[in-house]
């Protein structure tokens, strides 16, 4: 038998809470300053002031140069946080195969609904990645840019 009924919102919060715990563990630009400390910085002329901070800009993208390799954490947080999103909906369908009656308060409407929530969240992922990784890239060839033309001064 299934467990009580949990609110809606308790699912959406253990769902989020691997996927955030691995894009602050990973991430040193998500640390918040000191609270005495301006946190808009003056912009500056020197080149490689301004390489310091294309390279500060490119560690506060989530995704931008995410490989499962070389972060295994928030790989394994991004997979289980997959898991945990796809479970919820298909628990009840799977018992229904195997010949169990749907719980009291599960209705095909709402296992359909909760499917088209994780679509809708697993597209919003794939576009957040693409567009990391695409701002990464950017930011990677003025880095470039700037290390080849210090390199030909």
């Amino acid at each position: 038998m299934l467990p009580a009924a949990v609110p809606p919102t308790f699912e959406v919060v253990l769902m989020s809470l691997p996927l955030a715990m691995a894009f602050r563990l990973q991430r040193a630009g998500l640390t918040c300053g000191p609270t005495g400390k301006l946190q808009t910085a003056l912009e500056s002329v020197d080149p490689s002031a301004f390489r310091r901070q294309l390279a500060h800009l490119q560690t506060l993208i989530l995704l931008g140069d995410f490989s499962p390799s070389t972060a295994p954490f928030r790989a394994g947080a991004i997979a289980l946080t997959a898991l945990l999103m796809v479970f919820a909906p298909s628990y009840p369908a799977v018992q229904w195969l195997n010949g169990y009656p749907l719980p009291a308060g599960i209705t095909w409407t709402g296992i359909a609904a909760r499917f088209f929530v994780v679509v809708i969240l697993f597209a919003w992922f794939v576009w957040i990645w693409k567009a990391s990784k695409l701002a990464s890239a950017a930011i990677q060839e003025e880095i470039d840019a700037i290390d080849s033309g210090a390199r030909t001064r």
